[in-house]
């Protein structure tokens, strides 16, 4: 899998992709990209927080942190999509307030159009994020984030993530502990 992630401060000066170890800005100095790398450390930080046991489940796209009502439905070329109104029970930086798509065939999420449920910052007066998802093989999986914010002194900052050349090499069933599935491949020899 390769990931592609641009971040434009709103100069247009600087692009960053993670894929490609590309950095640069206006001038191509290499000074840019030490302090793009030391820019994105920060939402790591965050990442990890997210992925604590604890906020994963109080963050899971669930009933027990999100009310969802039917806003409608899509034709697509992919297939219909239902539409759902997402709205928070409470007021969490990792839970959302907007609409999901959702699969009508797989039920899997395959777009969310959202801003956080609560502003992550001060500094920040506005964010929209938008994430896209893809089917590969059997597996709905994201193919793009991104996102838009507005910031009180230093106007927008845009963060895209690209998502794609994913190979599925091995699949174990949820209901199946993986050393079964590995019996199951040597008994069947």
């Amino acid at each position: 899998m390769l990931q592609c992630a641009t971040r434009d401060f709103g100069d247009g000066a600087g692009h960053f992709h993670a894929g490609g170890a590309a950095a640069d800005n206006d001038e191509g100095e290499e000074p840019f990209a030490l302090g793009v790398v030391f820019d994105h450390l920060r939402p790591l930080e965050g990442e990890q927080e997210a992925g604590n046991e604890e906020n994963r489940r109080r963050s899971a796209l669930s009933t027990e942190n999100y009310d969802f009502t039917m806003a409608g439905y899509e034709d697509s070329p992919e297939g219909g999509r239902y539409v759902l109104d997402l709205l928070p029970k409470t007021k969490n930086k990792f839970l959302y307030r907007g609409k999901i798509w959702v699969d009508a065939k797989d039920f899997a999420v395959v777009r969310i159009e959202a801003e956080p449920a609560k502003n992550p910052s001060f500094w920040i007066k506005k964010t929209d994020v938008s994430h896209k998802y893809v089917k590969v093989d059997d597996f709905w999986l994201p193919a793009e984030n991104h996102s838009e914010s507005l910031i009180r002194l230093g106007g927008k900052a845009t963060l895209s993530i690209e998502y794609r050349d994913y190979k599925i090499v091995e699949a174990t069933p949820l209901n199946q502990p993986a050393h079964a599935q590995t019996m199951a491949t040597t008994n069947a020899r």
